[in-house]
């Protein structure tokens, strides 16, 4: 049993109307026809009845659709898996920054994040020296930014780096 297979019978199943499916799968209707006849004997019995133009699920066939439709839905999860595995959402990073910082420092930073992380969404919050260092503390923020007095004391749970 292949996956067009299955896309195929599905689209029928829809549509109950074979020129339709082939229409819906992108194939022509022979094609169509063909691929769920070869279907129905790998699966050893109908899945439609024909009448001319007409056409109705077996009750084989109803059953095989929901079998068939929940292995074609794992596929599509299967796919989604892969792809997000690939190409991971992209990760937020908050950063505080002083309003006293000068641009000629931030710019080539800024720049340089981009270029070498451009998978992470950069968010800018204005803090003071107290919210900055509050707030990462409390998580709000996950780094800061900020100019600070030599001599003042550094809360001992955050570390400090001269740009």
């Amino acid at each position: 049993m292949e996956h067009y297979q299955i896309r195929y019978f599905l689209a029928a199943c829809r549509t109950l109307h074979f020129t339709r499916a082939a229409e819906e799968a992108g194939v022509s209707q022979p094609a169509l026809t063909k691929a769920i006849q070869k279907l129905e004997d790998e699966l050893g019995a109908p899945l439609f009845l024909r009448d001319g133009r007409r056409v109705v699920l077996t009750e084989f066939g109803k059953l095989m659709q929901e079998k068939l439709g929940r292995v074609a839905e794992a596929r599509r999860e299967a796919e989604t898996a892969a792809q997000q595995y690939h190409s991971p959402t992209r990760t937020e990073l908050n950063v505080g920054l002083m309003c006293t910082i000068g641009p000629a420092t931030l710019v080539g930073l800024l720049e340089r994040f981009r270029l070498e992380s451009p998978d992470i969404d950069l968010k800018l919050h204005d803090v003071t020296p107290s919210s900055g260092y509050s707030g990462v503390q409390d998580r709000r923020i996950d780094c800061a930014v900020m100019a600070i007095n030599s001599g003042a004391p550094l809360p001992s749970d955050l570390t400090s780096r001269v740009l």
